[in-house]
């Protein structure tokens, strides 16, 4: 798994730099050497992800960390 993150990682500053024709190309061949689908692909090649892979963030975090979590999971009972 660590040889399809640095992939990612090279590939992410090519597709930045690139204009809109060769974004194609890149993404392309990104597909066929790491074996995500395009979608997928694409959606690591965004500047957004880059951002995440440097910060190692995980895009599901916690909903609360609050004394009130009782009232919280409660919540959706008493609106629904």
């Amino acid at each position: 798994m660590r040889t399809r993150r640095e992939l990612t990682h090279q590939v992410v500053l090519r597709y930045r730099k690139a204009a809109r024709k060769e974004k194609s190309l890149i993404l392309s061949e990104f597909v066929s050497s790491s074996g995500y689908n395009r979608s997928s692909a694409a959606t690591l090649l965004r500047p957004s992800a880059l951002l995440l892979m440097q910060r190692k963030i995980s895009v599901a975090k916690p909903f609360i960390r609050t004394e009130s979590k009782e009232v919280a999971l409660a919540a959706p009972l008493i609106a629904g």
